[in-house]
């Protein structure tokens, strides 16, 4: 396949976002440390995907991997397995069931597309440099589409990436934010995360990127408003301890008079600009 300008141009787009993206969801976890509800209201069986720990988790695979080939190799030199068991002491045989493993989880599916999502989130970075690196090899990947839709797909790219990594720099001088602001946050990169999936797709033709993207997209998203009900949730109880909740009128759900009752904002949404 050939490399033309407007596919040059989204994939550098696009390696732009991912890393613009890597250090903005570092912030997020750094800035979620002042709000350990936010973790206590997420749904269990969707764990967090923080860049930092996937990426030690990986490196301890690593890890563990060459030591076993490498006890494998000396046990094939000596015949004689190399274990712990040989410099360890005998452990006891009294089982302390506090410290028992749990579960591996009662969620098994929940947890395979957890695996698919960080699966994902390593996909698209690489089949994005590969595309531009190997064209022929990683062709597959990739649609050819005429070049008005490509440079309509590179330029809304540019325009999406230019104002995430302004957005983001001006992020970066926080110290601390509201959990209302954080989710804001959240819901700033998802949108912006489906609107590069749209720039790869018609830009650079990479539906692989695009199915990344997306997944990741929705994952996060499907989080944020399980916390978001949470949270909300957790409110109206705390107002209803507190008795700041006239609990002797019933109001139309969605009417103003039912928002003031609950004490909830007018405002909806976020600026992406401001």
């Amino acid at each position: 396949m050939e490399l033309s300008f407007p596919f040059l141009l989204s994939t550098v787009v696009l390696i732009v976002f991912y890393t613009v993206d890597f250090f903005f969801a570092r912030l997020l976890n750094v800035l979620k440390q002042d709000h350990l509800e936010l973790d206590e209201c997420s749904p269990e069986e969707s764990p967090d995907l923080d860049p930092a720990f996937v990426v030690g988790s990986l490196k301890q695979v690593a890890v563990e991997m060459l030591e076993y080939q490498r006890r494998r190799f000396h046990m094939g030199e000596t015949g004689v397995p190399s274990t712990a068991a040989d410099s360890d002491p005998v452990p006891s045989a009294t089982v302390d069931f506090c410290n028992l493993p749990t579960a591996a989880s009662s969620h098994p599916s929940e947890n395979v597309v957890h695996v698919v999502v960080i699966i994902c989130g390593l996909v698209g970075p690489f089949a994005t440099v590969c595309q531009a690196l190997f064209p022929n090899a990683f062709g597959w990947c990739r649609f050819n589409f005429a070049y008005f839709v490509q440079y309509i797909g590179a330029f809304s790219g540019v325009a999406s990436v230019s104002v995430y990594t302004g957005r983001v720099w001006h992020c970066s001088s926080y110290s601390e934010v509201s959990r209302k602001q954080w989710l804001e946050l959240m819901w700033f990169r998802l949108d912006f995360m489906c609107l590069m999936s749209v720039a790869a797709f018609f830009g650079a033709g990479s539906w692989v990127v695009t199915i990344c993207l997306l997944a990741i997209g929705f994952y996060l998203a499907y989080r944020v408003m399980r916390i978001e009900k949470w949270m909300q949730s957790l409110q109206v109880e705390t107002q209803l301890v507190r008795g700041e909740v006239d609990v002797d009128r019933v109001y139309v759900p969605g009417t103003v008079e039912a928002a003031k009752a609950l004490g909830t904002s007018e405002k909806q949404g976020y600026n992406a600009v401001v």
